[in-house]
């Protein structure tokens, strides 16, 4: 603390350990510079929502394109459907990189059985 040497006046000063503009003795995720809070993800990780299903990445089973609550055949089905063509059904373009190929398809394959 620093006073101003003026009376009942005491500046308080606080680092910015991320340089986000929010000091630290404010600021929820001191060392994350893209969050001022822990938000749904925590500190360190993105709240995107890239399927926009209203699920956050960090907790959304992103292989799970019908969002039934498992990776199984109609994931399956919807990525063949729309290979080649993002815009025939967009969330089977799981990492959204504007067009339904292989990599899509090891996503679901990865994923597949329940979602936890």
């Amino acid at each position: 603390m620093v006073a101003n040497n003026q009376p009942n006046t005491v500046w308080l000063q606080s680092e910015d350990t991320d340089n986000d503009g929010v000091p630290d003795s404010f600021d929820g995720c001191p060392l994350d510079p893209e969050k001022s809070a822990p938000g749904i993800c925590g500190c360190g990780v993105s709240d995107t929502d890239s399927d926009d299903d209203g699920i956050a990445d960090c907790e959304d089973c992103i292989a799970d394109v019908t969002n039934d609550g498992e990776v199984g055949g109609q994931d399956l089905a919807f990525v063949l459907a729309a290979w080649g063509d993002a815009e025939v059904f967009p969330l089977a373009d799981i990492n959204n990189d504007g067009v339904v190929n292989g990599a899509d398809l090891a996503v679901v394959l990865s994923f597949w059985g329940i979602c936890e």
